[in-house]
Formats: structure tokens, C-alpha cells, sequence
């Protein structure tokens, strides 16, 4: 009976770290790109996010591909989060924070997808597309409020953290990492790509909130 629940576990934790980085972590890439285009400016982040809304298979791809996917990933998540051992008081070792974050991380992003979600696609869904268009309706919703920045802030540092340490356990998860010199130049690899999500999450944030 336990050969069997190990069995299962070997492999679920497989396909949740595929689900995690080949689909949530291509769309988190392509979602930050779109938002790129505010350093552009106005004209061309409206022009973006319209190409991106206006897709006539927009809602079918994003069902299939990405809400699908992501409530697999979400759904097991939560079952390694309330099911994991954490020792990180009594071994405070470096991979046994790495293994505390990844799960906390991941129960904060949670939260804040189904609050960003709500905001610009039920907003969407129900009402269109804002009138004074998507760059000053993002820009008055980073400013409307003193809690929305911070909490913005700690969402990207989420998603940053979260794709970045992801990446270098989906490589152990999967196998590839055999050797300590392996692991290590991906745990450098984590970083770097931790970095470039860093970027592509703050830069257009900081354009949007201030408006240049």
C-alpha cells in the first residue's frame, strides 16, 4: 500500500511541476511581456492588451490552456502544502527555507492571481473594455489606494521567487540534476531568471503607477 501511494506521489509531483513551469510560468512570461509595452507607452499598452483581449479564441485557449492547468496546479499545491513536513525551526538549512518559501509563495500567489484575475478579467467579462482605456485604468487603479502598490510588490516578489526556485526543483523533481555541480550552476540559472522576472514585473509597474 505504501509502494503504491509513493507510486502515485512520484508521479503527481511530476506532472504538477510540469503543469507549474511549461504552462503557469509560459503565460506569467507572455502576461509580463504584454505589460511590457507600458514603457512604450499609452498608445501602444492599449494597443497590446486590445490585441490580447480581442483574440476571438482568447476565452477558449485561456480555459484549456491556462485555467484548467492552473487550477491542477493549484489544487495539487495546496495538497503538498497541508500534507509537507517543515523542520526550517528546528534545521534552519538553506534548501529547507527554499522548500518553506516555494509553498508559502505559492499559497500567497493564490490569493493574489484570484484578486488580479477579478479585477482586470471578471471587470472585463462584465463591463469591457475601461473607457479611458487600459493604461489610465491601470494607472488609476495603482493609485487609488495606498495598500495596492505594496501589495503588488509582494506579488511580483511571489512570482519572482516562486518561477525562479520552481525552475530549480522542476529540474530535481524531473532528474536532470544528478550531481552537486549540476546542482548548483541551475541553482545560479534560478537566479538569473529570478532577476529577469524581477524586471519584467517591476518595470511595468513602476510606468503604470507613475503614469510617464
Amino acid at each position: 500500500m505504501a509502494d503504491k501511494q509513493s507510486f502515485r506521489t512520484f508521479y503527481w509531483k511530476r506532472w504538477h511541476s510540469l503543469s507549474g513551469m511549461f504552462i503557469v510560468g509560459f503565460f506569467v512570461i507572455m502576461h509580463l511581456y504584454t505589460n511590457s509595452f507600458a514603457g512604450m507607452g499609452e498608445s501602444a499598452y492599449n494597443d497590446a492588451i486590445k490585441r490580447s483581449m480581442e483574440n476571438p479564441w482568447q476565452l477558449a485557449l485561456e480555459i484549456i490552456f491556462l485555467y484548467i492547468p492552473l487550477l491542477f496546479h493549484l489544487a495539487l499545491g495546496l495538497t503538498f502544502i497541508f500534507k509537507a513536513k517543515y523542520n526550517t525551526i528546528r534545521y534552519g538549512y538553506l534548501d529547507n527555507w527554499r522548500f518553506f518559501l516555494q509553498r508559502m509563495s505559492g499559497l500567497g500567489l493564490a490569493l493574489f492571481i484570484g484578486a488580479h484575475f477579478f479585477k482586470t478579467r471578471i471587470g472585463y467579462w462584465l463591463h469591457g473594455t475601461p473607457k479611458e482605456g487600459w493604461y489610465a485604468h491601470m494607472h488609476e487603479a495603482f493609485t487609488s489606494e495606498w495598500f495596492v502598490i505594496p501589495i503588488y510588490v509582494l506579488g511580483i516578489l511571489g512570482v519572482m521567487f516562486h518561477l525562479g526556485n520552481g525552475l530549480w526543483t522542476f529540474t530535481n523533481t524531473m532528474g536532470w540534476t544528478k550531481g552537486v555541480e549540476s546542482q548548483r550552476k541551475m541553482k545560479i540559472y534560478s537566479i538569473i531568471f529570478m532577476l529577469v522576472i524581477a524586471v519584467m514585473g517591476f518595470y511595468p509597474l513602476y510606468m503604470l503607477t507613475t503614469g510617464k
